[in-house]
């Protein structure tokens, strides 16, 4: 009779084999939560105090009635709308433009209320971050923000936390590649 224990043994998988995938493992890098790009505009309670104590009327978008963001006009009575609201709304209309009525609706890139909208400041949408961001800079923070969300680097692992506690929990993670002390 076979002792499959000491034939088990006996067979040892191809040592590049395992280094490899080793390697592979530790060269992973924790890879970050995308960012939610805003479509339909930044919700008002994003804004800084200061910025809601304004006048919103000018900036909000009067489809989503959300501070614009990707700011686009209608050619003919110069209202400013979101990209995403505006498109969605032709769609919906047939090239309308929801407040003058214009048919065909043309629109052009706003690009002269940069400094208009350079005062517009913007809470960090991240948990924990109290960070108060200007408006074209809003998302290069998010990109870079401490508190960021990563996912596990273990595969199988669904955790996401910021990348300072995701260092931690990786390294406690059930998932994680332990190396076995016989080889």
């Amino acid at each position: 009779m076979m002792n499959h224990s000491n034939s088990t043994r006996n067979i040892k998988p191809p040592s590049n084999l395992f280094s490899q995938s080793l390697q592979d493992f530790h060269k992973r890098n924790y890879s970050p939560v995308p960012i939610e790009v805003p479509k339909a505009g930044i919700p008002l309670n994003y804004l800084s105090k200061k910025t809601q104590q304004s006048n919103l009327e000018d900036i909000k978008c009067p489809i989503c009635y959300n501070l614009i963001w990707d700011i686009v006009s209608c050619n003919n009575c110069g209202n400013f709308f979101c990209q995403y609201c505006i498109e969605k709304s032709i769609k919906n209309t047939g090239n309308l433009c929801p407040q003058c009525r214009a048919r065909p609706l043309k629109l052009e890139k706003s690009k002269g209320f940069k400094k208009f909208f350079n005062n517009i400041k913007i809470k960090c949408k991240n948990k924990n971050c109290k960070k108060i961001i200007d408006y074209f800079e809003y998302l290069n923070h998010l990109e870079k923000c401490e508190f960021r969300l990563y996912y596990c680097k273990n595969e199988g692992c669904n955790y996401k936390d910021t990348l300072t506690n995701i260092k931690v929990h990786s390294s406690e993670c059930p998932y994680r590649i332990v190396s076995c002390e016989y080889f």
